[in-house]
């Protein structure tokens, strides 16, 4: 019952954290859209509006109404029309006023001589705009803004506000004041009040042409900032909200399994029945060690029943293991696979491991149908999964449902980089098994707790098939061999590099690429920009006697293997533990796991990898026959010790026994 604790708290968080972020994205949500409107309703609001005569002197009152508050106050603005078609204005300063316009800001009110009168004016159409907004600086003294109670709010001088702009579309100079912002409007809304524009003299000029104040709201970009920030916090709070509420569902998930499972850990197989052997794919051609350790699996009378989801990339072979395929097509690639597989990616990093696994099952479910009726036909009393990808989810699930036990076997990538929750997949596991020291460094951090149940058995070679021969040809060009699929992680761009490289040098080299994959193309047409098309052979796939001749024709073997950007990486390919064995030196990186077997006593390392190391390694394996024969004697020791297939598969025999035997 502890189990079901965890999964029962974390639905309760879950769903209060979904809670309180829509309440707050609610809130936060009605915030912005009442913020939204004031701006609108600002924006779309004179506060003051009206037509001002230059033709006496006096107080020109306007009404002000102001029932909007914001930080900036009001922006006033007077509207002045000039003759259309009038060249750009530069803006004026108190320097260019005109002569007319300076004499008249000389006077001091009513008393002060008329300048109109000492020189008849020139038609207003005649005037210029400097010379338009001149007089209007003189005409206009002060504006004064009221409230309603006649108390003086704001004032200032026009002759302060001197810039201007010619709005050709209108065909009107426009001057903008400073704001009007007193205390009483910045903080709280006036209501009505009057705006008082003093004319402090009349100007002939001028009084024909309607002058024009215009007051709105002085808007500054912090509230669109706040309107936008608001805006932001609701939308994140709602995908808070909704990954909150994904959280929830993966813990209902985990706690119905975790109450399924209370039961399962303790129920093992009963003796005798079968033991079902899930492959993703099948036949495989790179994957020769699968094949081998099913043929001595079935060799040692354990009850297998061998099954695949889906075919493989090549026809069963006569001395094969014979599989039944539960899928007689595999999935087809779609268009602009890649771009699918990054969104998948993406969709499957920001979702809760229990969903993305819950997805998987969804969009499995004919097969998972299918493995769960031949489990019941066949009387399946244990499943066990090769990788730890759809196949193993599959097996756990069904496991599950049926209340048997299951086991899993990881390699590499499928354990640097599982799709699916590790804890879901291994936790119940009765045992784990794993081919190389680094996946299993990597499992023992992923999943201390399940460290015990875990068991290193390499994937070994039938040491009679791959007999020692040291001795190599020494006359005519080096062959260089490498065997594989045309994948990014084998790092075959760089080799294709050190090939080019060792040309220049004006060293004798051949390259045989034994495989296929889908770089098969792209690493053409580089061979064919590095003109190395006399240099390469491309032999596409080939069956095992054929591979078998080419590793005792050439002169060493090359596995530049990389790490993806996805984490991809190889374990111990078994062409290395073949070639060690047939006395073929190794050059390789020591990526992945191949430090495991690959180091100065045993072959011939490239570290740091890079195309110029690895051309100088290839020099010097190629040069040094003595040291060759050395460690390539070394190389058979350790292949000898550790990797003797028929031992390697009593051990993996025995795992099964035993778990029938005595439960786990």
């Amino acid at each position: 019952m502890k189990k079901l604790i965890a999964p029962s708290f974390g639905i309760i968080l879950a769903l209060a954290l979904s809670i309180i972020a829509c309440n707050y994205a609610w809130s936060w949500r009605r915030s912005a859209q009442s913020m939204r409107s004031r701006l609108d309703i600002a924006k779309n609001t004179a506060v003051c509006q009206g037509e001002l005569s230059l033709a006496s002197a006096g107080e020109q009152s306007l009404p002000f109404t102001h029932d909007i508050a914001f930080p900036k106050g009001v922006t006033l603005e007077l509207r002045l029309p000039v003759q259309a078609g009038m060249p750009a204005v530069k803006p004026a300063n108190t320097a260019d006023l005109s002569s007319d316009a300076k004499t008249a800001s000389a006077g001091t009110g009513d008393d002060a001589p008329d300048a109109t009168t000492d020189e008849a004016p020139r038609p207003a159409a005649a005037q210029s705009p400097d010379d338009l907004v001149g007089l209007l600086h003189a005409a206009i003294g002060v504006i004064q803004l009221y409230d309603d109670f006649g108390t003086l709010l704001w004032e200032d001088d026009f002759a302060n506000f001197v810039r201007h702009r010619l709005d050709d579309e209108r065909g009107e100079a426009v001057m903008p004041l400073r704001p009007c912002a007193p205390l009483a409007i910045r903080e709280r809304p006036l209501g009505r009040g009057r705006l008082v524009v003093v004319i402090r003299r009349p100007v002939a000029a001028l009084a024909s042409l309607p002058l024009t104040l215009h007051g709105r709201h002085a808007l500054s970009g912090l509230e669109e900032l706040q309107l936008r920030m608001a805006r932001i916090a609701s939308t994140l709070l709602v995908v808070l909200a909704a990954l909150a509420l994904l959280w929830a569902i993966s813990f209902v998930f985990r706690l119905r399994r975790a109450w399924h499972l209370r039961h399962l850990i303790q129920a093992p197989p009963s003796a005798g029945r079968p033991i079902l052997y899930l492959l993703t794919a099948y036949p495989r051609w790179s994957e020769t060690f699968l094949r081998q350790d099913l043929r001595l699996l079935q060799a040692e009378n354990l009850p297998l029943l061998p099954v695949a989801l889906y075919p493989g990339d090549c026809e069963c072979q006569p001395g094969w293991p014979k599989v039944t395929l539960l899928s007689d097509t595999a999935p087809a690639p779609s268009a602009g696979k890649d771009r699918s597989d990054r969104w998948h990616k993406l969709i499957a990093r920001l979702l809760p491991d229990a969903i993305h696994a819950q997805l998987s099952l969804l969009s499995h479910r004919k097969l998972r149908r299918r493995l769960l009726t031949e489990c019941r036909d066949k009387r399946i009393g244990h499943i066990h999964a090769e990788f730890a990808d759809v196949a193993a989810l599959l097996a756990a699930d069904v496991a599950q449902y049926l209340g048997i036990s299951y086991s899993v076997g990881i390699h590499a990538f499928d354990i640097h980089a599982c799709k699916y929750p590790r804890r879901r997949l291994f936790s119940p596991a009765a045992f784990i098994t794993v081919c190389n020291q680094a996946a299993a460094q990597a499992f023992r951090s992923h999943c201390p707790t399940c460290q015990d149940r875990l068991n290193v058995l390499y994937h070994g070679i039938l040491l009679d098939t791959w007999p020692f021969q040291p001795e190599r040809q020494v006359e005519g060009p080096a062959r260089l061999l490498f065997i594989g699929r045309l994948v990014p992680k084998k790092g075959i761009a760089i080799l294709l590099n050190a090939i080019s490289l060792l040309k220049q040098q004006h060293s004798d080299v051949r390259l045989t690429i034994v495989g296929a994959g889908p770089l098969e193309d792209e690493l053409r047409t580089q061979a064919n920009t590095l003109d190395l098309d006399s240099l390469i052979t491309w032999t596409g796939v080939l069956p095992p006697d054929a591979v078998r001749t080419h590793i005792q024709q050439a002169s060493c073997l090359c596995m530049p293997s990389v790490v993806t950007a996805d984490g991809d990486r190889d374990g111990i390919p078994n062409v290395v533990t073949e070639a060690m064995a047939s006395g073929l030196p190794v050059v390789g990186s020591l990526f992945g796991s191949l430090g495991e077997v690959l180091n100065p006593d045993t072959g011939w390392p490239v570290d740091p990898l890079s195309p110029e190391h690895l051309a100088a390694v290839i020099s010097e394996c190629c040069a040094q026959r003595d040291e060759c024969k050395r460690r390539c004697k070394n190389a058979r020791q350790l292949i000898e010790s550790r990797f003797d297939a028929r031992k390697l598969a009593g051990i993996r025999a025995d795992l099964f026994r035993n778990l029938t035997q005595a439960g786990h």
